[in-house]
């Protein structure tokens, strides 16, 4: 067996390599069971397309229209355009206001005044196939409710005639009636749920005579909320004012409807904002008017008021006026003033005067007396003329005399007249006086006065522009509710496909068909993940390092057949497992040491370890070599029960004196084939093999026959297998497909590595062949050379025509060429045609 362990070479293998190498046989495993398998995948995918293709075609079309709007700025000044693009530029979103009216499309509020104004509240459907469709404006009937019902209604028609009508089939709130009757259209009838006119629409009446008409009917604010879901409002781009607006719904019309409708009452509704907010401008507008109007009455009465307790219409005129009354006294206040220095002069002069010394009063002007001027000139005169005559007469002169007297007479008139004149003046000189203190009183008082005029007449002008520009703004809104304009412009009217959007019948049945396809491989992937059994080749290369000598087809025939694959004729039929067995055969012949006691073993029982020994042994008999099998299961007798014979193996343990001879069946299992049976079963199974003379049996034996095989106990189960190993040269190790458990081949491969049995070397037996080859790895083996358009031929043509095994194929002969060896693996694809001509083997 040296042969079948060459040194490997030691190399680096990356993570990321061994990986992929993991990765690829759980790959090809899972796709090999899934093609195994494809019935069921074939069967499921059937199955699940074909509920795929009934939910679609229960699904209701829904239908999906759109319109695009433009919203209109208010402020279409240049300023409020650079405000934008600056908010633009410092990352602030200037379309803010489009997302809100955005919101407001998709309003509740709105899409209720829709449903009111569509009476959304009561649909019809009919059915169409397996579904439901709606018959928005083609209802062949009109129903009017005539009392409110806050209950959610259900009801099927039948159009019994022309004329008459039946109602049936009433739920309400899903609790079903037992309401049933007839009616005639147009006549109003009562109904558990208020009376209601039925009435015919003439244009789709016929078309829909003969169908059920379902009706129902919800409250205005449920239908709001079932349609407030299929409006869908988005803004188009950051950088324009458009709003792209959608409906989905299952009528097209319905959603025509639905979108014009409800752009109108957007419109609508921008309007009566608009309304609202000039209404309640204008009311606030005349509110503030009145009461700056009743402030603004108060200020400029206040300013009369000022006025005319001040006597002051104009200040600065007033100011003028003071200025010349003030400059008027000053000039009286003087002129008084020199006059009276006059008549103090006067009357100081005529004092200084007395008796015969009197002269004339000198001429002063500013004297506004004219009685005082006439004495002063008469009195002149008296003296001129008294010094006149006193000069010319003398003193005692009567006339002299007479004239002073006069003269003196006059004297004292002028003086008295003088004081008069001075107490006048005083008198004037004072009244003038005091009226220059009130004109420099009065101007004094001036700018204090104009000051407080100025902040009346301040609060004046401020409230005086305040109602201008609330008079201004009342006109503004007056002009603006004259206007009901709304901002909003419709580019597109509602359109789109005629075709529905959903179900989206491709898709769904594409589903459909993943999903059959993923439910068995789900299934049979889990099945593989719980499966402790080995079920291919590579799972026993990958868990075990022990080479592989051959694999063996699963054989199912009748218990004859099964026992023996073909002993007719003195040769073995061409099938399936004989060819597996010819190179299993033909592996053994290769190996440089040829081993010629042998023993087969197992695990566990039942993976076919008799099966092998025994028609291993018939396939080694008719290549012409002697043979003998040896059944070393004394426990169960197996080989003994199906061949024969009562002493054997045990008989020559317990006897020293036995013959050999004697317990040997010749020819006990076909041509050059001798047999040993187990003979009976001891009481000390275990200490009856360790006797010395199963070495002595064996040499005995190798000496006679080309090949020993014994067929033992299981190796793990029982210790027999482990002490006839001591005396033979190989152990064939049988793992059957479906039957031997994971887990035993990491005790496998430590027996190989250990070298608990001498030389193991492992047989596969019962590998499922399939079209793609005898499970993983009989298929590379065997079915991959043998599995195509021979075996039937070749079975068909000989005379006797041998059972074929489970493919009913035979295989081909083909030139015998030397096979490799690779990481411990006869590579087996070589070997498919290593027994054309056993006779020359």
């Amino acid at each position: 067996m040296e042969n079948l362990n060459p040194q490997q070479t030691n190399s680096y293998i990356s993570p990321e390599d061994d990986k992929q190498n993991d990765f690829l046989p759980i790959v090809m495993k899972s796709l090999h069971v899934f093609a195994a398998n494809w019935k069921w995948f074939l069967l499921s995918a059937t199955v699940c397309v074909l509920l795929a293709y009934l939910y679609q075609a229960k699904q209701p079309r829904v239908y999906e229209r759109s319109s695009t709007i433009a919203v209109k700025n208010n402020a279409d000044n240049s300023n409020s355009r650079n405000a934008s693009a600056a908010m633009v530029l410092n990352g602030i979103n200037a379309n803010g206001e489009l997302k809100d009216e955005a919101f407001i499309l998709e309003s509740h509020r709105l899409i209720r005044k829709v449903a009111q104004n569509l009476n959304l509240d009561v649909d019809y459907t009919t059915d169409l196939g397996l579904r439901k469709y709606s018959l928005y404006k083609e209802s062949p009937v009109k129903i009017t409710f005539f009392k409110p019902f806050s209950q959610n209604l259900n009801f099927d028609i039948d159009i019994e005639s022309d004329q008459s009508f039946r109602i049936h089939n009433l739920k309400t709130n899903g609790n079903l009636s037992d309401f049933d009757q007839t009616a005639t259209f147009g006549k109003a009838m009562e109904t558990p749920f208020g009376a209601i006119l039925v009435e015919k629409n003439k244009s789709t009446f016929a078309r829909y005579m003969k169908h059920t008409i379902n009706v129902g009917r919800i409250s205005k604010e449920q239908a709001a909320m079932r349609f407030t879901g299929c409006i869908n409002a988005q803004v188009k781009d950051k950088s324009s004012n458009l709003i792209f607006v959608s409906c989905h719904d299952t009528n097209a019309k319905r959603a025509d409807d639905i979108l014009a409708t409800l752009l109108e009452a957007y419109k609508n509704d921008i309007v009566e904002n608009k309304n609202i907010q000039s209404m309640n401008a204008d009311k606030f507008l005349t509110q503030r008017i009145m009461l700056i109007g009743n402030d603004l009455n108060s200020t400029e009465n206040r300013m009369a008021s000022f006025k005319q307790t001040n006597d002051v219409i104009d200040f600065d005129k007033n100011a003028s006026i003071y200025l010349d009354q003030s400059n008027q006294a000053n000039q009286q206040v003087m002129k008084l003033e020199s006059e009276k220095n006059v008549g103090l002069f006067l009357r100081d002069y005529l004092r200084q005067q007395n008796d015969g010394n009197y002269e004339v009063i000198p001429s002063i002007g500013d004297i506004d007396n004219s009685g005082l001027e006439s004495g002063i000139s008469q009195y002149n005169e008296l003296v001129m003329n008294y010094n006149r005559l006193s000069s010319n007469a003398g003193s005692a002169s009567p006339v002299v005399r007479d004239a002073l007297e006069r003269l003196k007479s006059t004297h004292s008139v002028i003086t008295k007249t003088v004081e008069n004149y001075i107490n006048t003046v005083n008198v004037k000189l004072r009244q003038a006086n005091s009226v220059k203190n009130s004109i420099t009183s009065s101007i004094s008082s001036v700018p204090q006065k104009q000051k407080s005029a100025s902040d009346i007449e301040r609060q004046r002008k401020i409230k005086e522009d305040i109602y201008v520009y609330l008079l201004n703004k009342r006109e503004e809104v007056a002009l603006q509710l004259a206007v009901t304009e709304a901002n909003v412009k419709i580019i597109e009217t509602p359109y789109g496909y005629a075709s529905p959007i959903y179900p989206k019948s491709g898709m769904i049945l594409l589903i459909g068909l993943v999903i059959g396809l993923a439910i068995p491989a789900a299934i049979f992937w889990l099945i593989m993940q719980f499966d402790t059994k080995v079920r291919y080749r590579k799972e026993v290369e990958d868990g075990c390092s022990a080479p592989i000598l051959g694999d063996i087809p699963l054989w199912k025939e009748d218990d004859e057949n099964n026992k023996f694959i073909d002993r007719s004729h003195g040769g073995m039929n061409y099938n399936a497992v004989s060819e597996a067995l010819r190179i299993l055969r033909y592996n053994l012949n290769f190996m440089k040491k040829r081993s010629k006691v042998m023993m087969i073993t197992s695990s566990t029982p039942g993976s076919g370890k008799s099966f092998v020994s025994r028609n291993l042994a018939l396939i080694l008999g008719i290549s012409g070599k002697k043979v003998i099998l040896v059944d070393g299961d004394i426990r169960k007798r197996t080989q003994s029960k199906i061949i024969s014979g009562n002493d054997g193996l045990t008989t020559y343990l317990n006897d020293d004196t036995c013959n050999l001879d004697s317990l040997i069946k010749r020819d006990g299992v076909g041509k050059n084939v001798d047999f040993l049976p187990a003979g009976l079963t001891p009481l000390n199974p275990t200490e009856l093999l360790m006797s010395p003379r199963l070495e002595e049996l064996t040499d005995e034996l190798k000496s006679r026959y080309d090949y020993v095989i014994y067929d033992t106990t299981p190796a793990i189960s029982v210790a027999d297998a482990g002490i006839i190993n001591r005396v033979t040269e190989l152990t064939l190790y049988v793992i059957r497909i479906g039957v031997e458990d994971k887990r035993f081949l990491a005790e496998i491969d430590k027996m190989y590595k250990t070298k608990k049995f001498c030389n193991l070397a492992i047989i596969i037996n019962g590998s499922v062949r399939s079209k793609y080859g005898y499970g993983y790895g009989y298929g590379y083996g065997y079915g991959y050379g043998y599995g195509y358009g021979y075996g039937e031929e070749r079975g068909k043509s000989h005379k006797h025509g041998g059972k074929s095994g489970s493919s009913k194929t035979a295989a081909t002969a083909a030139p015998v060429r030397k096979p490799s060896v690779n990481n411990n693996r006869i590579d087996v694809n070589q070997l498919r045609d290593a027994s054309k001509d056993d006779s020359k083997e």
